[in-house]
C-alpha cells in the first residue's frame, strides 16, 4: 500500500486485530478502534499520535491484560460486562453490548478522534 501512497482512513480490529491496530495506527499515522485488545508495547512512554488510537476493554476480559507486564498504546476505556456471571466475554456481541451501555451512560464520545 505505501508503494502508492495509499492507507487506510481508520482501522477497526477485535482481539489480535486490535493489537495490530494499535501498531498500525502509529505507523500509518491513522486512528484505529480495538476491542478486546491485548497489550503491544513494551514500556509505557508516550507515543507520537498516541491520541489517534482507542483501545475499548471490557473489565473482565483477561485478554485485555495480556501480556502482563506490556501496555496498551492511546486511550483505553474500560467497560463493565455485566450479561453473564460466569463464562468468557472475549465476543464482539459482549462488546456492542457494553458500547451500546457506555454510549448510553455518556461515557463514550459520538465522535471520535475529536
Amino acid at each position: 500500500m505505501e508503494e502508492h501512497n495509499e492507507k487506510p482512513k481508520f482501522i477497526i480490529g477485535h482481539s489480535l486485530g486490535a493489537a495490530a491496530t494499535q501498531i498500525l495506527s502509529k505507523s500509518w499515522h491513522v486512528p484505529c478502534i480495538g476491542f478486546a485488545a491485548p497489550r503491544p508495547r513494551r514500556y509505557n512512554v508516550e507515543l507520537k499520535d498516541d491520541e489517534l488510537c482507542l483501545c475499548i476493554n471490557l473489565d473482565d476480559d483477561t485478554i485485555c491484560n495480556l501480556p502482563f507486564s506490556f501496555h496498551h498504546m492511546g486511550k483505553v476505556i474500560d467497560c463493565t460486562h455485566y450479561s453473564f456471571p460466569l463464562g468468557f466475554p472475549h465476543a464482539m456481541k459482549h462488546y456492542r453490548k457494553a458500547v451500546k451501555k457506555k454510549l448510553a451512560a455518556g461515557g463514550l464520545d459520538k465522535n471520535w478522534p475529536s
